[in-house]
């Protein structure tokens, strides 16, 4: 019976098969290359690199096909099928060079190690295989130059070998199922009458005609997205188009083999974040290793997936004394403060819409006497400003000296704990290159650690490395660079990531609040975190659908680095692409996921209380109030979002007015 890649999970056994058996290549294992002698060549680079044989890459290529022919030949002239073991490939060719026995070894093994990095395995197969549980016998048949043992080994590096009694190898009996011999074997091994077995491949000749002859029952396993799948993975080797590399490093079966038993929000984490995160932690790796930093600091709380994607990519000799710190805008803006002047006014109240907000940036919004202070100049602190207006006021709160009395004080108080608690994590070291990691935006924390402490002698020679580098607030002395956005230098699409700040920080996060202080504890100035404000039962459902993100982002990661290590990436070429892809999907984005989104809110790391819906859902009433309804609009976390919730016909238009602001935004930065 012909069976679709989407039906297999319907497939029932025949009544009276007693044994199902399964095809194991392009059925249950699926490479991550094609065609499959592509493999061979990444075997062949491997081997090379660790010097195994006095071959070049191209040499032992038609050494082994050579000697696998000859070897072929011999056992069909002995009247076997024509077919050969990894392991007498390997032996007869160290026999060839004159090398010792042990070097054939040496070889399989390079050749299980790279099988082990390009296999992936079909999870409708396996939901299949363990649907049928223990009510049959599952046995394995694969005409392959792998062994038994070493076809186990690959299965169990899936954690799939469990899942059969049984292995049968076309090279260990010399039997093909192409020709029906092994086929026939393996019926008077199990002691089957033919019509007792049903058997699954993708082979139409040998896994579904040659059985069908034998009276078994066949099931043929046809896909055509596997297909479409392996054109394009041809045309990656072979053209090194843009599309196909990013299907090479990032696909892993994308569409054929999801990951069993996941969801939007994983998807979201492994197609849309994953491969931006992951080319970041790549493009990390490689300037830390250029530029010689020894200590790598990781923001808390929103570079905590990006540690935890740097520990995983990382190889030997990159940088490995790592720091995780508690730091946050406000910690470091506060502690920066030593003076309230024209910089002090910008810091507390760029992006606010009210006085009280921008006082809360400093650490004096909820003090009563900052309230008298506010009642003496008749502010009223809760009115929506704009920015103008908002600096006019607190221009003139600064020239109050009672107000000043207030805010320098808690200043000088949080610089001093803030300066212990650098201290004990090893910050302070002078002329040391140091590397401050932070998702971004605008390198706030960054200018306000110079502000604070950069006139001391052991102040480390900082540079900040950031996912987006927006246009500074502040001065912002140091070194700044932005690996995935850089204003400087940045295109339009890769403008529009900044347009979706909170989504970036909600997928990096911690699972703990930001830090909003420090104290002393047992000898040690530890950082305090934000309790949040959501009850318990919310706060885990949040961090359920945080982890879930992430964990596709980890995959993504994982599966690039088994690639990477095979085949080196060209790492702008799969930037350019994952930006696109990045802005396609959050510029059309799907409704399931929008609703998932909509329950959760994001939380302002700024000294501020707040709570920002990620999507806000509009109701046709807000209409007749067009500046509310587009002020709201324009607050919004993911505005595409909004749309598709509000089922807002208007994601075209929208999408052509943020590409013309994207486009002069860049135009404004660029230079060249």
């Amino acid at each position: 019976m012909l069976i679709r890649a989407n039906q297999i999970a319907r497939l029932v056994a025949p009544d009276g098969v007693k044994v199902v058996s399964f095809d194991l290549f392009d059925t249950l294992l699926m490479r991550n290359v094609d065609p499959p002698e592509t493999s061979i060549r990444l075997v062949a680079g491997r081997i090379a690199a660790r010097n195994l044989l006095p071959l070049t890459t191209e040499a032992y290529l038609e050494m082994r096909w050579r000697v696998e022919t000859e070897l072929r030949a011999e056992a069909d002239k002995g009247g076997d099928d024509p077919e050969c073991s990894l392991l007498e490939i390997s032996r007869r060719m160290t026999e060839l060079l004159g090398l010792p026995a042990e070097t054939a070894n040496l070889l399989v093994e390079a050749e299980i190690e790279v099988e082990t990095l390009l296999l992936d395995a079909n999870p409708e197969v396996v939901a299949f295989i363990r649907r049928l549980g223990s009510n049959y016998r599952i046995v394995a048949i694969s005409d392959t130059y792998f062994d038994s043992g070493q076809l186990a080994r690959l299965l169990d590096a899936l954690g799939l070998a469990h899942l059969f009694q049984r292995i049968y190898s076309s090279c260990e009996h010399r039997k093909t199922k192409r020709s029906g011999r092994l086929f026939q074997m393996v019926l008077a091994r199990e002691a089957l009458r033919p019509e007792e077995m049903m058997h699954v491949g993708d082979n139409f000749h040998g896994d579904y005609l040659s059985a069908r002859s034998l009276g078994v029952r066949a099931a043929w396993l046809s896909d055509e997205r596997a297909l479409i799948g392996k054109r394009s993975l041809r045309r990656a080797v072979a053209t090194g188009e843009p599309a196909d590399l990013f299907r090479l490093y990032f696909g892993r079966n994308e569409g054929v083999c999801p990951r069993e038993g996941t969801g939007d929000l994983y998807r979201f984490g492994r197609r849309v974040m994953g491969p931006l995160l992951t080319l970041f932690s790549a493009r990390l790796l490689e300037e830390l290793s250029e530029s010689g930093c020894s200590s790598v600091f990781f923001v808390a709380r929103d570079s905590f997936l990006l540690l935890k994607l740097y520990r995983q990519m990382a190889q030997p000799g990159a940088p490995r004394d790592l720091r995780y710190i508690g730091l946050s805008r406000y910690t470091a803006a506060l502690a920066s403060i030593r003076t309230l002047g024209p910089r002090e006014v910008v810091l507390a109240g760029f992006a606010c819409s009210s006085l009280r907000d921008a006082l809360h940036r400093l650490g004096v919004g909820a003090l009563p006497e900052v309230d008298t202070i506010l009642a003496r100049h008749r502010f009223a602190p809760d009115e929506i400003l704009t920015q103008e207006p908002l600096y006019r006021a607190l221009a003139r709160l600064y020239a109050d000296n009672e107000f000043c009395s207030v805010v320098l004080p808690a200043a000088a108080a949080m610089r001093s704990k803030l300066a212990t608690y650098l201290a004990q994590k090893g910050f302070f070291c002078a002329g040391r290159p140091t590397a401050l990691v932070d998702i971004g935006w605008h390198g706030t924390i960054q200018e306000c650690l110079v502000a604070a402490f950069g006139t001391r002698a052991d102040f480390p020679l900082l540079t900040g490395y950031y996912v987006a580098l927006m246009p500074p607030i502040l001065e912002n002395p140091g070194k700044r660079l932005g690996l995935i956005l850089d204003y400087r230098h940045a295109t339009p699409e890769e403008s529009a990531l900044a347009l979706y700040q909170e989504i970036w920080e909600l997928s990096t996060r911690a699972f703990h609040g930001t830090t909003i202080g420090y104290a002393q504890s047992a000898g040690h100035m530890l950082p305090v975190w934000r309790k949040e404000a959501s009850a318990g039962a919310q706060r885990a459902k949040l961090n359920s659908f945080v982890l879930e993100i992430q964990q596709g982002i980890l995959d993504c990661a994982r599966d690039f680095g088994r690639m990477d290590s095979l085949l080196p990436a060209d790492l702008p070429t799969l930037l350019d692409e994952a930006v696109s892809r990045c802005d396609l999907a959050m510029s059309f984005p799907e409704r399931a996921l929008v609703h998932l989104f909509e329950r959760y809110s994001h939380s302002d790391d700024f000294g501020l209380e707040k709570a920002a819906p990620l999507v806000r859902k509009f109701a046709w009433r807000e209409f007749l109030a067009p500046r509310g309804l587009l002020r709201e609009f324009l607050a919004n976390p993911w505005r595409e979002g909004s749309l598709v919730s509000s089922r807002l016909p208007l994601l075209s238009l929208y999408h052509g007015v943020k590409k013309l602001i994207c486009w002069k935004r860049a135009a404004r930065y660029y230079s060249p």
